[in-house]
């Protein structure tokens, strides 16, 4: 796996500062995300790029199409470029139009708060780029509170641009999906803020929700950060409107949540970590490589942390604790092991003594959810085929045994 993810990325380090923890699984990375360049027009106190500009200076645009061109030809995508904020660079549409002559391409993705996408003649310019129809925007927006959102930005006069970005990506055809922080400041309106999309941007069906990663300006504004025994009932109340609504929801990688705290909805952190590990490369810069980290376990020990109660909870394997920083704040607040009674998800009771009981048991799943398989009995050789079945359906599944086996 290393050999196979280290080929398809060789060509595009060259020269780059490395940044390397070992990933968890096999894979074969189809998505790179480019750094542009740390500039941005707006300073969000909870940005992790903040204090780190010196790692990504703006990327010399033969450097980036140098980047593009190694990654498609290698059997890559898809293209996310980020910052910063990349729009902010006037050779963006040359970039755009550049990366769409390579025949691999999939997608091209714009990470973005949209301001300068207010600009008409700018956007413009970025969709006349595009003349294969592959951009999507993900547009930051972290309140639909004029006040709220510019205090989470620091920078006034923002909110309105962000609005009539949005509208015009959304005017364009072009797909579009929302990035949502949640920080001391929004939580209490997460539903509300759901509702607004649907009534403003009905066209927006994909929403993505993230906790502060603990890096950056987040670090220096540790009063963002709210306890999750606060946040979990206004948390749980935005999951359910989307869910029932029928959004694409996601739990950003770099800003999931214990599963302990979102009952009824742990896939979207497990899938999140799957699907990054298993597709995402990782960020390029001018200068640096780094590669995508959240599903190896390096990466879980240097940044993350459990209670020993964690070992207690059913969902342990899954879980890969919380971050150090949000410990140090408020110790183990709103974490709490997970027991067969206290599950809210899909409970199946169940005995493996034959194949048939095997396939009814996965015929009793509940599909894209995580289950609890509760044993009353089993045989050792059904056992090991439930297991191997889940892995090939990629089911998500606990499995309880009797205390006396």
């Amino acid at each position: 796996m290393k050999d196979q993810s280290r080929q398809k990325i060789k060509k595009v380090i060259v020269g780059k500062t490395r940044e390397f923890f070992d990933r968890k699984a096999d894979s074969a990375p189809k998505i790179l995300y480019v750094n542009l360049g740390a500039e941005c027009n707006q300073n969000c106190n909870f940005c992790l790029i903040k204090g780190n500009e010196h790692k990504f200076p703006s990327m010399d645009i033969r450097e980036a199409k140098r980047v593009i061109k190694d990654f498609l030809d290698a059997g890559g995508e898809d293209i996310m470029f980020t910052g910063g904020e990349p729009t902010l660079r006037r050779d963006l549409p040359e970039i755009v139009d550049y990366t769409e002559k390579h025949k691999n391409l999939n997608t091209i993705s714009i990470i973005t708060n949209a301001v300068r996408m207010a600009d008409k003649l700018y956007a413009g310019e970025i969709f006349e780029a595009d003349k294969k129809q592959k951009l999507v925007f993900s547009v930051s927006l972290h309140s639909d509170d004029p006040v709220i959102s510019e205090k989470i930005t620091a920078s006034k006069g923002t909110f309105l641009k962000t609005i009539e970005g949005m509208r015009n990506i959304v005017e364009s055809g072009r797909r579009m999906s929302v990035y949502h922080a949640i920080t001391n400041d929004n939580f209490r309106y997460l539903p509300r803020f759901c509702a607004f999309l649907k009534k403003d941007f009905p066209e927006v069906r994909s929403v993505t929700l993230a906790y502060p990663f603990p890096q950056g300006n987040a670090l220096l504004n540790k009063w963002i950060y709210v306890p999750f025994s606060s946040l979990k009932p206004f948390l749980i109340e935005a999951l359910s409107f989307l869910d029932e609504n029928k959004y694409d929801t996601n739990i950003a990688a770099c800003g999931q949540f214990p599963l302990c705290i979102i009952p009824g909805f742990e896939e979207k952190v497990i899938q999140s970590l799957a699907f990054g590990e298993e597709k995402i490369s990782g960020v390029v810069g001018q200068d640096v490589f780094h590669e995508f980290e959240w599903g190896s376990k390096a990466a879980v020990d240097f940044y993350k942390n459990k209670h020993s109660d964690c070992r207690k909870c059913i969902l342990s394997s899954y879980c890969q604790g919380f971050w150090k920083e949000y410990i140090e704040l408020f110790d183990f607040d709103g974490l709490r092991p997970v027991t067969i009674n206290s599950f809210t998800g899909n409970k199946i009771k169940v005995q493996l003594q034959s194949l048939s009981d095997v396939e009814t048991t996965a015929s009793r799943l509940a599909e894209g959810k995580l289950n609890a398989i509760i044993l009353s009995d089993y045989e050792d050789e059904h056992l090991r085929d439930l297991v191997r079945l889940l892995k090939e359906r990629k089911s998500l599944a606990v499995i309880t045994k009797p205390k006396n086996r």
